[in-house]
């Protein structure tokens, strides 16, 4: 898993633009994407440093776009 400026890569063949999620959740240790389509994404066995930084990456995108 990866994150980027302008997307989090889930696996080589699945990527999802921080533009198209609502939002971030945890629950029972999933990260949980909620996109704005409605549709959600569950991420499970990821440890704890990626759960962080999925949610700084995330923060990270939100302060940009709103600074503009």
């Amino acid at each position: 898993m990866k994150f980027l400026q302008e997307k989090i890569e889930i696996t080589p063949d699945q990527d999802v633009s921080w533009e198209e999620i609502e939002s971030l959740r945890l629950l029972n240790g999933k990260l949980i994407l909620v996109l704005k389509n409605q549709t959600t994404l569950e991420i499970k066995d990821l440890n704890p440093k990626l759960i962080d930084l999925a949610f700084r990456s995330y923060e990270r995108f939100l302060q940009q776009r709103y600074r503009h």
